[in-house]
């Protein structure tokens, strides 16, 4: 995952004779519902997701998110690899750490044009992957999309609020709103792939300003109807500009 700077910390003197195996945890970052840790097993760096309150229904939604995690495969989707339920740190999930930074720090450092056009593009791979598994992310947003240090391509990562089929009664829909769709944040009526595609409408403005703006305001279209009905429409869309 991404680092962020000086609210890292660490959470213990964990040492492998605990018996966990993870060891020396360290907080990346906290929000309403979960802590991020970055987190050693082997000598190896991972990244756990873990609950704020350890009842069964955010047990319960974590599994969730892990049970939909676990059966994507894509190299613009960060891995996820077990559910714990004992760490040095309570319960969670074991996921890929990803040496990047956040979308909106690495768009800070004006990176050029080619470079932008090649993360969008895989922005579009993962989302398309997304929805052809029947997932819908929910929460597409510049703080869930890390760019790597080293190759500079697109990881998105938290699945705490997607949806698919499978779980469709035990949906809790959630956002943000500056990115999330009208019907998103109504929490009412359909909430489909094209949820996705006007958040994507509204990073499409943070990525490139008014660049390419036809394509990033029918994406942003009140009415679902309106907008490109999946992201090979909008990828068609954007090719022929």
């Amino acid at each position: 995952m991404s680092e962020f700077g000086d609210s890292l910390r660490p959470v213990g003197d964990f040492t492998e004779v605990d018996g966990y195996g993870y060891y020396d945890p360290v907080l990346l970052h906290e929000s309403l519902h979960a802590r991020l840790y970055r987190i050693k097993k082997a000598g190896k760096q991972f990244i756990i997701k873990t609950p704020i309150n350890n009842d069964a229904f955010s047990i319960e939604l974590l599994k969730r998110e892990y049970d939909i995690s676990l059966s994507l495969s894509h190299p613009n989707i960060a891995s996820v690899f077990t559910y714990e339920n004992t760490t040095p740190v309570g319960p969670g999930i074991i996921m890929e750490f990803v040496q990047g930074e956040r979308l909106d720090d690495y768009l800070m450092r004006s990176p050029s044009l080619s470079s932008l056009k090649k993360i969008f593009s895989q922005l579009l791979d993962a989302v398309g992957y997304l929805h052809k598994s029947s997932v819908v992310h929910n929460d597409l947003k510049p703080s869930n999309i890390l760019v790597t240090r080293v190759d500079g391509d697109l990881k998105l990562i938290d699945f705490g609020l997607s949806d698919n089929d499978a779980y469709y009664m035990l949906k809790t829909l959630g956002c943000t709103p500056a990115f999330a769709s009208p019907e998103l944040k109504a929490q009412s009526g359909v909430v489909d792939g094209r949820s996705d595609i006007y958040s994507i409408g509204i990073l499409m403005k943070e990525i490139f300003g008014r660049k390419y703006s036809s394509v990033s305001e029918k994406c942003c279209q009140h009415n679902p109807d309106n907008r490109y009905a999946d992201i090979d429409q909008l990828r068609n869309a954007w090719n022929n500009l």
